[in-house]
């Protein structure tokens, strides 16, 4: 087994998974003027059931737009010194890096990491590679100013679990009160199955 997990190791297999979750719409806009498009209870919902009992990592500013620890999670923020302090609960892990958050999640064990915003920190989790993305599309063109990973980026990287469509709802965004067609879709990285069959092939070969 000590052997296995080296060759998983090596094939880039990791012990936790890491995802980013996000609600955007069709422009891949994420919010306007430092506020969120939208908020769902359906949304909420789904991120509750999602996230809860794992690691979720944010920027600063998404933690103060929370405005509290996320109940049942691992919570750490990243933050840039150079802006000033921050004052957090003693159960809220500050740290100035993604490798620092990556790092002490890893003590963690077997919990997902999910990166839940914002902008930059999805950019530049996405470019490490992630695992999954679970992604609450809104039917809706409403142009904002920070933006999630571009459509065709992510579809040209994943595919969508299910090989089907996603069935939508219409839900009440109650940041306008306007009633829009929502979707919660888990889209899985396509390197995902190059590493499983690197590993059956290793196991095939040496049991």
């Amino acid at each position: 087994m000590k052997r296995l997990a080296e060759i998983a190791s090596s094939l880039g297999v990791r012990k936790q998974r890491l995802n980013l979750i996000a609600c955007v719409n069709e422009v891949d806009a994420l919010g306007l003027g430092g506020n969120l498009l939208y908020r769902f209870k359906e949304d909420f919902q789904w991120f509750q059931t999602v996230t809860s009992g794992q690691v979720v990592i944010m920027g600063v500013k998404t933690y103060k737009e929370i405005g509290k620890p996320l109940p049942n999670r691992r919570n750490i923020v990243i933050h840039n010194p150079s802006k000033g302090e921050v004052e957090v609960p003693d159960d809220v892990i500050l740290v100035t890096s993604l490798d620092e958050a990556l790092m002490i999640a890893s003590f963690d064990g077997e919990r997902d990491v999910f990166i839940i915003g914002g902008e930059a920190l999805y950019g530049e989790s996405f470019s490490r590679g992630v695992d999954y993305v679970y992604r609450t599309k809104v039917w809706d063109d409403t142009m904002g100013d920070t933006f999630f990973i571009n459509d065709d980026t992510l579809k040209n990287q994943f595919h969508n679990v299910n090989n089907e469509s996603f069935r939508t709802k219409t839900c009440v965004n109650r940041m306008t009160g306007r009633e829009e067609r929502i979707q919660f879709e888990i889209w899985r990285n396509n390197s995902l199955l190059e590493r499983a069959d690197n590993l059956a092939d290793w196991v095939s070969l040496h049991t």
